[in-house]
């Protein structure tokens, strides 16, 4: 609730629920207006001149989600020693990035530079051994429903003249000797 100097304004105490409903109206119709983009980072908490122009621009905020991603999933693949490796190389990677403030056309270095980086971590995640398969589940066994495509002539007839009873009855039969 505001206070001003423990004060409680009256409207505001009186219309508790009211302002709650305001202020996430209020927060739904800013994400409207402006676009909400991606960035790996949240832009409310830019600091730097850098991370405030990837969150200017959706093309680089994109860029730097994908590749935010990437370094996640690689960090929960690696073992510890490898985790603390690829953290100082980002760390390095992030002084080299913003020297593109520097550049005369910041906005292509800083993609050029994101690509770069995204490229490497994913070239490193697919290098990665596959990992086995937690845990194996067999494929369901499916019934026969139809006719086998081989069955004849005589099988097509006797599917399309028998009754709904019939061919339930003969699919429960099927499914017995046709499932393990």
């Amino acid at each position: 609730m505001p206070t001003l100097s423990g004060f409680i304004h009256p409207v505001a105490a009186s219309t508790k629920g009211r302002h709650l409903s305001a202020v996430v109206f209020a927060t739904v119709l800013a994400c409207m207006a402006t676009p909400c983009m991606a960035a790996s980072f949240d832009c409310g908490k830019a600091v730097t001149a850098v991370e405030r122009r990837i969150c200017d621009s959706e093309r680089l905020s994109l860029a730097d989600e994908r590749m935010g991603g990437l370094y996640a999933e690689l960090m929960t693949e690696l073992a510890a020693p490898a985790r603390r490796e690829l953290r100082d190389e980002q760390r390095k990677w992030l002084v080299f990035r913003d020297q593109c403030l520097n550049q005369r056309n910041s906005e292509d270095c800083l993609a050029a530079n994101i690509d770069v980086r995204r490229d490497g971590l994913q070239a490193r995640l697919d290098a990665l051994p596959m990992r086995p398969v937690d845990v194996y589940q067999p494929a369901p066994c499916i019934p026969r429903q139809s006719p086998p495509a081989n069955g004849g002539l005589r099988e097509i007839l006797w599917w399309v003249l028998s009754s709904k009873a019939q061919r339930e009855e003969r699919a429960r039969r099927d499914a017995a000797t046709d499932c393990p």
